[in-house]
């Protein structure tokens, strides 16, 4: 069975969440523009889905409707791999929006000028916020480079440091190891959402715990339960299904504080 499948039967609400995914964000962001005056942009054909909620609704609409047919063809089979991916992005977006959100709301300040997002890919997003008269950074696909890493980089979906930072490349330079580990040298709170939790998401997030100093926090943020054999596994790991996460997500930011 293919992972689109196992995707669109265990979120049959996919099309509704994404609409309300994408709305969410499009309000947002231009109440960021109207309010103070920041720009934004986010690239790609998921962009596109994001700005035209009601077509992202129908697209994976028309996905649950054809999925379960015998034969698909090549085109189909694309289509439908394509848009799950996009409504993958379109969580983590969602996710760091809700973050964004709830900082401003705690009296917090946004210092960029423009919010540039390139969904699930490079160059990586860096959102630069004051709260509490902490200056902090918000990073959206965080690429983080070593050569201790076994592979050329490894990216969590969402990372929070105690610092400033411009870009990815002022991170590698002020805060990650070239000579031993842990290869991140500042606490963080690291973050991942994600639709369904498989064994190899497992594997990824566990490489996480091997990145970040002892009183980083790691959270997911999940679509569906894990099982109870994957949480085993992930014991470092808070786990919010669905909902609000303000109040938690505020407690942990005062920890990253202290």
């Amino acid at each position: 069975m293919s992972f689109s499948k196992i995707f669109l039967d265990k979120l049959p609400s996919a099309p509704t969440l994404a609409y309300n995914f994408a709305e969410y964000i499009v309000n947002f962001l231009n109440e960021l523009k109207i309010k103070y005056n920041i720009k934004w942009k986010i690239k790609g054909k998921t962009g596109t889905l994001i700005r035209d909620p009601q077509k992202f609704y129908e697209r994976l609409n028309w996905c649950l409707k054809v999925i379960d047919k015998r034969s698909l063809t090549p085109y189909q089979q694309k289509i439908i791999s394509e848009l799950q991916n996009f409504f993958i992005y379109t969580h983590e977006i969602y996710v760091m929006c809700k973050m964004l959100n709830y900082i401003i709301d705690e009296g917090g300040k946004i210092l960029n000028d423009k919010i540039y997002i390139v969904p699930g890919n490079l160059p990586s997003s860096c959102v630069r916020f004051e709260l509490n008269d902490e200056g902090m950074t918000l990073i959206y696909q965080a690429a983080i480079l070593s050569p201790l890493l076994d592979k050329h980089h490894l990216r969590p979906d969402l990372i929070i440091i105690k610092d400033l930072v411009e870009n990815m490349r002022e991170f590698n330079d002020k805060y990650v190891s070239r000579e031993k580990k842990p290869i991140v040298k500042c606490r963080a709170l690291v973050a991942d959402a994600k639709v369904i939790v498989s064994e190899r998401d497992v594997k990824q997030l566990r490489s996480y715990e091997e990145l970040f100093p002892e009183g980083s926090v790691f959270v997911i943020f999940a679509l569906t339960s894990i099982p109870e054999e994957y949480k085993a596994k992930l014991v470092k790991w808070r786990v919010i299904v669905g909902g609000e996460f303000r109040k938690e997500f505020i407690k942990i930011l005062n920890t990253l504080k202290t």
